[in-house]
């Protein structure tokens, strides 16, 4: 098993460098290219929903790599979100559709746990 915790302050700016400490561990982890770029799309698309959510000084960023499947578990202080009331999004709108991409990539689940809302993302490697 590896291991990547991360914390950062929720501002948007702090994406770039989520996505720089994952490059770096994905080297060590031997990741493929495939599973990489996923692990980023969604670690950035779930930090970027946590920042605009928190109400907490720090969101937290783990990445777990374990026998060919990567979980990705953002937690913050915030309000959480009912996957089943998003509204479908369209090409019209500007955005709203990090949710259905990160869902198409892996299996998501969302948990609301006191004033903390822990979303998590497990992807398996095709190979």
């Amino acid at each position: 098993m590896n291991v990547l915790s991360l914390n950062f302050p929720p501002n948007d700016s702090n994406a770039r460098y989520v996505r720089d400490e994952i490059r770096e561990w994905a080297i060590v982890g031997a990741l493929d290219n495939e599973l990489l770029n996923d692990t980023l799309l969604v670690a950035s698309e779930l930090f970027s929903n946590a920042v605009r959510a928190s109400t907490g000084a720090t969101i937290y960023v783990n990445i777990t790599l374990t026998n060919g499947s990567v979980t990705v578990d953002v937690t913050n202080q915030g309000r959480g979100f009912d996957m089943n009331l998003l509204p479908t999004p369209n090409l019209e709108s500007s955005g709203g559709r990090g949710v259905m991409m990160i869902r198409r990539l892996g299996d998501l689940t969302v948990q609301q746990t006191g004033r903390d809302t822990k979303a998590s993302v497990v992807m398996r490697s095709v190979g």
